[in-house]
């Protein structure tokens, strides 16, 4: 008798031990216990949480990326239509460089800052169509 009860626990460690791999060492222990080589073969064969933990990450991520692709693409849109619009431009627009607003330019003003290296084509401009800060670079006018 206490050599099936030493099975037993001995196929209940390995069934855990198995089981941990795949994030079900419950599961394992149990199983092992119960069906000894059988129970770790449906470990083994059974679903894995942790692998569709990681596909739910990697979609998310992918949708996020996605996302942020989109709401790219509907800005570069917008300014693309605007460009092509017949429409008066502001008189003065709002640069920001290396992060800081260092005033409102008009068109000769935003051509002398570039001009002078005092602003670069990366630096950012606020949108009022966008109402969102945009690369110098994608000014029509410049």
């Amino acid at each position: 008798m206490s050599g099936v009860l030493e099975f037993r626990l001995d196929a209940s460690l390995i069934g855990a031990a198995i089981g941990q791999s795949k994030g079900r060492t419950g599961a394992g222990l149990v199983l092992g216990f119960l069906l000894g080589p059988i129970g770790w073969i449906l470990i083994i064969l059974g679903p894995n949480p942790k692998k569709k933990e990681k596909e739910d990450s990697e979609a998310a991520e992918r949708f996020i990326a996605r996302r942020r692709q989109d709401e790219h693409m509907k800005k570069m849109e917008i300014l693309a239509s605007r460009n092509n619009a017949v429409t008066e431009s502001p008189e003065k627009w709002r640069v920001s460089v290396l992060g800081t607003e260092i005033g409102s330019f008009d068109l000769p003003g935003l051509k002398l800052l570039l001009k002078s290296n005092k602003a670069s084509k990366e630096d950012l401009y606020f949108d009022d169509v966008l109402s969102d800060w945009v690369p110098l670079s994608s000014h029509e006018k410049l």
